[in-house]
C-alpha cells in the first residue's frame, strides 16, 4: 500500500460531510488510517463515497447524414425517419451510407431488390437510445420515346371507316398500346373525321394525320401517317341536314357555320359547305328569334338556321325588413332574366346607405349596379322597431365548433368541478345541485379574469347584437365582480360597448342580470371582470340574443296591368301559381306589364319580347321564404286565314348535364283526320342522346323506330281504327332524351325535319316543321343561392329549410315554395341538395 500524494483535507474535521482530494491513482481499493480527534474517544464513519472521473458519452441516436451513391439524400433531416427514393429507369442499386451524430453507432441494412427497403439502425454512444431510418426505393417506369399510327390500310374510298391504333415505343424497347391514353389527332377536317380512334373518310384526296400522346408524364408526337382517299362512285342523296341554332347578343351579327353535317341515304354523314343568305341588321337589333336560309353547295337544297337574339329583360328586385340601427345584409348576387327564358346570377354592388336612414322607422330604396349589365337592381328596406323573434346565439350546439366559450383562467384544480363550458350549456344553477358553473377560484384570489363567447356553427359568424344576459354565481368564496366591461370583437381587437345599461340597476345574485347597449355587428362578446377583494368570480350561464325584425311572410300583389287594363282578377290558379292568356293582333302590340304590391313584396317583372311567349310577374314575400308567379301567355290572334297543320314540340327550357328529359310531340291546326304518321326528327347529337319514344294515347301505337343514325330518329305511328284517328290539336308521343355534359352552358335544338301524314282514305300531306331549343346548364342555382333564409350567411337555418322540403319535386303542389331548396336545380329536393348546403356551412 502506498500513500496518496498532495492531500487536501479539512482542518479540523467536523461532524458532517468532509471532502478529501488527492492526486488521481489507479487502484481497486482505498484504505483510511484514522486517529481520534480527542483522547479517550473512538473514530467513527457513517458513509464513505469515492468518486472516479468518467468520460462524457453521447446520449442521442440521430444521423448526421445519409448519402446515396456518394450524394447527399435530397430532403435529409435528422428528425425525419422515413424517405422515398425514386431512381431513374434502368438504375443499379446505389450504395447507401450514413454517418451518426454525437458519436452514435450506425448499421446500414441495404435493400436487395428494386422496389425494396433499406434500413439504417442508430445506437447512441452510451447504448441507451436506439432509432431507425427507413428508405423505400422505387424505380421510374420506362419513358415513352416515340409513337406511331397504325392502320389496317391507308388507301381508302369515300365513306370508309377504319380503326386507328397508336403504338408507343418505350426506352426499354417494349411497345405499348396508347389508344386508351386519349391521343389528340391533327388532321384535315374537310376530308376526314377522327373520333374514338376511328377514321371516317369524307372526301377524296390525300390527307396527313399525326397524334400527340402522353404516357407516364412524357408527351410525344407521331410521324405523319398518309391516307389516300378515292371517290365513292355510288349516287349520294342527302336526306337531311343537322339543325343549326345560334344564340347572339342584342345588336351582334350571328356567326353562322361554314359547313353543316349532311345525312345521306347511303354512306357516312359528313360536313358540306353552305352559303348563307345575308342577315339584315334589323333582324338582330330586337330581342326574339328568326330563321336564316342558306344554299347547300353543289345541291338545290336549302339549309335553315334558327337565330335567337338574347338579351337581359329583368333584374331581381329585393325587399327586406331590419330593426332600427340594424344594417341590412344585402345579397352579393342576384338573379337576372333573359329574353329566351333563361336566368343567371350576377354580382351586384349596392349604393351606400344614406346617413340616418336606419335611425328610425321608415322604408327607403337602394340601387345596385349589376355586373356586366346596364339594368339597375332595387332593394326596398323597411326599418321597424317590431321584433319578430329572438335567438340565443350563445347557446352551445352538439356537433358544432361554435358557439365557443373561452376564458383567461378557469379553476381546474384536482377537486374542482368547475367547467368553462357551463356558461353556455343552457343550465342555470345557483347551488351545488347540480354544480354547473365557471369560476376562477384559487387559494390566493386572482385580481380578475375574462370570459368570451364566439358565435357561429362550424366557423365564427357575425350577428347584430345589443344585449347580454348574465347569471352570476355566488357562495362563501365566489361572487359577482366589483366591476366589469362588456366588449365586442372588431377585427383582432376588443372594443367596449357603448351606452351599457343594466336591469336590475345593481348587480344581483340568483337572478338574470340583463344588459343592453348600442347595437354592434360582431362574432364575439367578452366580459372583462375585476374581482371583489378576497373573492373569486363565478358565472353559471351567459345568454346573448340576436333579434330579428317582424317580417311579412306572404307575397301580396294588389294589381297587374297590361298597358292600362287591370287583369289581376282574371288569372286562373294552377299549382299554386296564376296564369292568364292574352291574345294580340301583332308583335307590335305586345303591351307592357306593370304590377303593384303591398307588405313590402318584392316584385320582378319579365316582359315578353315576342309572341307566342310568356311574361312573368314574380312576387316574393318580405322574409324571402315564399314566392308566387303570375304568368301571362301572349298568343297571336287568328286572322281567319286557314292555317296549315303543323308539328308541335314542347319540352323544358333548361336541363342539367346527364339529365334525362322528355319532349312531347304532337300536331296543331288539325282540320281533318290523321290515321298514320311518318316522322323524321333531327337533334344536336353532340348535345343530346336519344333514349326512347312512347305513345301517350291508348289507341296510337309506334310500329317502327329507327335511331341508327346519330342525331336522327324516324318514327312510324298509327291510330288503330278509324274511330281513333287524330282529329284535334294535342300531343300524342313522348320522346325521351339525355343531355350530354357541356364544357359550358350552351343551347341545343330538336326539330321535326319531315312529318308526313296519311288520312283514312290514303291521302298524304306534309305538316309544317317545328323546333325546340333547350339550354344545357352546368349550374342552375349558383352556390351563393344556398342562403335560403337570406340572412347574409350560410348556416344551419338554411339546412333546416331544405330538410323541411326533402322529397319534394316539380310535381309537388307547393313546389313554388319548395324549389328554393333545390340548390342544384335538378327538379327535386334530395340528399345532394342537403349535402351542398352542408358543404357551404363547412367552408
Amino acid at each position: 500500500m502506498a500513500d496518496v500524494q498532495h492531500v487536501k483535507e479539512p482542518s479540523p474535521y467536523v461532524v458532517q460531510k468532509n471532502s478529501i482530494r488527492f492526486d488521481p491513482v489507479t487502484t481497486d481499493k482505498l484504505k483510511f488510517h484514522m486517529k481520534a480527534s480527542e483522547a479517550g474517544k473512538f473514530s467513527a464513519l457513517t458513509e464513505v463515497e469515492s468518486y472516479a472521473d468518467q468520460i462524457a458519452m453521447g446520449s442521442t441516436a440521430n444521423l448526421a447524414s445519409i448519402t446515396i451513391g456518394g450524394k447527399v439524400l435530397t430532403g435529409f433531416d435528422p428528425a425525419k425517419h422515413d424517405y422515398e427514393l425514386t431512381l431513374p429507369y434502368g438504375s443499379q442499386m446505389p450504395v447507401i451510407e450514413a454517418a451518426g451524430a454525437d458519436h452514435a453507432a450506425v448499421t446500414v441494412v441495404p435493400a436487395f431488390s428494386i422496389p425494396g427497403t433499406a434500413k439504417i439502425y442508430v445506437t447512441s454512444e452510451d447504448s441507451l437510445v436506439s432509432e431507425s431510418y427507413v428508405i423505400s426505393i422505387h424505380m421510374e417506369n420506362a419513358k415513352l420515346v416515340s409513337a406511331e399510327i397504325e392502320a389496317a390500310k391507308t388507301d381508302l374510298v369515300e365513306d370508309d371507316v377504319i380503326d386507328l391504333k397508336v403504338t408507343g415505343i418505350l426506352e426499354n424497347g417494349r411497345k405499348t398500346d396508347l389508344n386508351s391514353s386519349n391521343p389528340v389527332y391533327t388532321f384535315d377536317k374537310n376530308k376526314i373525321k377522327i373520333e374514338n380512334n376511328k377514321l371516317y373518310a369524307f372526301h377524296e384526296g390525300q390527307t396527313k394525320v399525326t397524334a400527340e400522346v402522353t404516357y407516364n408524364g412524357n408527351k410525344v408526337t407521331t410521324k405523319e401517317a398518309i391516307f389516300n382517299i378515292t371517290p365513292n362512285t355510288s349516287e349520294k342523296i342527302i336526306e337531311s341536314l343537322d339543325p343549326v341554332s345560334i344564340i347572339t347578343g342584342l345588336g351582334a351579327a350571328p356567326v353562322l357555320p361554314e359547313t353543316l353535317v349532311a345525312h345521306f341515304k347511303t354512306g357516312l354523314s359528313k360536313p358540306i359547305a353552305v352559303v348563307w343568305d345575308r342577315v339584315a341588321p334589323e333582324k338582330y337589333s330586337t330581342l326574339g328569334s328568326f330563321e336564316v336560309s342558306g344554299n347547300v353547295v353543289g345541291t338545290n337544297l336549302k339549309a335553315k338556321a334558327r337565330i335567337t337574339v338574347k338579351g337581359l329583360v329583368a333584374v331581381e328586385n329585393v325587399t327586406m325588413a331590419v330593426l332600427v340601427k340594424q344594417k341590412p345584409a344585402l345579397p352579393q348576387t342576384i338573379n337576372v332574366y333573359y329574353s329566351d327564358g333563361t336566368e343567371d346570377r350576377k354580382n351586384v354592388t349596392w349604393q351606400e346607405i344614406p346617413s340616418g336612414n336606419l335611425d328610425q322607422k321608415r322604408t327607403f330604396e337602394l340601387e345596385g349596379i349589376v355586373e356586366g349589365t346596364l339594368l339597375k337592381a332595387k332593394a326596398s328596406i323597411r326599418v321597424t322597431e317590431t321584433v319578430g323573434d329572438e335567438q340565443n346565439i350563445a347557446l352551445a350546439k352538439n356537433g358544432y365548433d361554435h358557439p365557443k366559450a373561452e376564458a383567461s383562467f378557469t379553476n381546474l384544480g384536482p377537486a374542482s368541478l368547475d367547467r368553462l363550458e357551463s356558461i353556455n350549456d343552457g343550465v342555470i344553477s345557483y347551488t351545488d345541485a347540480p354544480q354547473n358553473r365557471w369560476t376562477n377560484w384559487q387559494r390566493t384570489p386572482r385580481a380578475g379574469d375574462w370570459v368570451s363567447i364566439t358565435f357561429g356553427d362550424f366557423k365564427p359568424v357575425e350577428y347584430d347584437v345589443d344585449n347580454m344576459e348574465i347569471h352570476w354565481f355566488g357562495d362563501y368564496g365566489t361572487s359577482y365582480p366589483a366591476s366589469f366591461k362588456i366588449q365586442y370583437k372588431s377585427g383582432d381587437n376588443w372594443v367596449d360597448v357603448k351606452k351599457l345599461m343594466s336591469d336590475p340597476s345593481t348587480t344581483t345574485l340568483q337572478k338574470a342580470n340583463k344588459y343592453t347597449f348600442d347595437r354592434v355587428k360582431t362574432s364575439a362578446l367578452r366580459v372583462d371582470m375585476t374581482a371583489q377583494t378576497g373573492m373569486a368570480l363565478g358565472i353559471t350561464e351567459i345568454k346573448v340574443f340576436s333579434k330579428r325584425p317582424a317580417s311579412f311572410s306572404e307575397p301580396k300583389v294588389t294589381d297587374i296591368k297590361l298597358g292600362d287594363q287591370s287583369i289581376i282578377d282574371s288569372f286562373a290558379i294552377k299549382e299554386g301559381n296564376y296564369e292568364y292568356t292574352a291574345e294580340i293582333a301583332s308583335l307590335a302590340e305586345i303591351p307592357k306589364v306593370t304590377a303593384q304590391g303591398s307588405d313590402n313584396t318584392a316584385i320582378t317583372i319579365m316582359q315578353a319580347v315576342t309572341a307566342p311567349a310568356d311574361a312573368k310577374v314574380m312576387a316574393k314575400s318580405e322574409d324571402g321564404k315564399k314566392m308566387v308567379v303570375y304568368t301571362i301567355h301572349f298568343t297571336l290572334k287568328d286572322d281567319g286565314t286557314p292555317q296549315k297543320i303543323t308539328a308541335l314540340l314542347t319540352g323544358p327550357q333548361r336541363v342539367l348535364p346527364e339529365e334525362t328529359f322528355k319532349v312531347d310531340l304532337g300536331l296543331k291546326h288539325v282540320s281533318g283526320s290523321v290515321q298514320a304518321q311518318d316522322i323524321s326528327i333531327h337533334f344536336d347529337k353532340d348535345k343530346f342522346e336519344f333514349v326512347q319514344a312512347e305513345s301517350t294515347e291508348d289507341h296510337i301505337q309506334i310500329v317502327e323506330t329507327d335511331a341508327g343514325t346519330p342525331g336522327q330518329i324516324r318514327l312510324i305511328a298509327v291510330s288503330t281504327g278509324v274511330e281513333h284517328a287524330i282529329q284535334k290539336d294535342g300531343s300524342f308521343l313522348a320522346l325521351t332524351f339525355r343531355a350530354k355534359g357541356p364544357a359550358q352552358t350552351n343551347l341545343g335544338q330538336i326539330e321535326t325535319a319531315r312529318v308526313s301524314l296519311g288520312d283514312p282514305q290514303g291521302n298524304e300531306t306534309e305538316a309544317t316543321s317545328s323546333s325546340i331549343q333547350i339550354e344545357i346548364s352546368k349550374v342552375i342555382n349558383p352556390p351563393s343561392s344556398v342562403d335560403l333564409n337570406e340572412d347574409g350567411k350560410i348556416s344551419i337555418g338554411d339546412l333546416a329549410i331544405a330538410a323541411a322540403h326533402y322529397g319534394k319535386d316539380t310535381s309537388s303542389p307547393d313546389w313554388n315554395q319548395a324549389k328554393q331548396a333545390d340548390v342544384n336545380g335538378d327538379g327535386k329536393v334530395d340528399i345532394s341538395d342537403l349535402a351542398a348546403i352542408a358543404k357551404k356551412i363547412l367552408e
